[in-house]
């Protein structure tokens, strides 16, 4: 049985097109792309699970597929993701407004400037936004999304 926690995830199942944002940086050179993504529950209702695919500038097709459930234990929701160049990568998130969770990278090193955030949006779209850490301090956007839903 899906808690009170796990449904606050509802928002994001479904089907979605994105309209994708790459800055430029050492992933390459930047540019715009669409993609589409997947995200439904699975495993016994506990699991978000999620696909995204878009062709990336200077990169090409990039897919990843990822998983997110809530830990009553830490209260904080624990996310996975492996990717098409071969990483993978776990997360916990945490609430940190009404309409934004924030997953912070922990391994394969724990880095609270490595992140992805979720934001739910008025209208019913989702902005996600990848950072990493910047120079000289803090982090930075290198990748964000627009989810929409088909």
């Amino acid at each position: 049985m899906r808690s009170p926690d796990d449904t606050k995830l509802d928002f994001l199942v479904g089907e979605w097109t994105s309209s994708d944002r790459t800055y430029p940086g050492p992933g390459g050179p930047g540019g715009t792309s669409a993609g589409e993504a997947s995200y439904r529950w699975e495993v016994g209702g506990r699991w978000l699970i999620y696909d995204f695919r878009s062709a990336l500038p200077g990169l090409g097709l990039y897919e990843v597929r990822g998983g997110v459930a809530h830990d009553s234990s830490t209260d904080k929701y624990q996310a996975y993701s492996v990717n098409s160049l071969g990483a993978l990568l776990l997360y916990d998130g945490v609430w940190e407004a009404k309409e934004t969770l924030v997953f912070t990278l922990v391994y394969p090193k724990r880095d609270a400037d490595t992140c992805i955030t979720y934001t739910k949006r008025a209208e019913g779209t989702v902005r996600m936004t990848s950072e990493r850490p910047a120079e000289g301090g803090g982090r930075e956007v290198y990748f964000e999304t627009l989810l929409s839903r088909r």
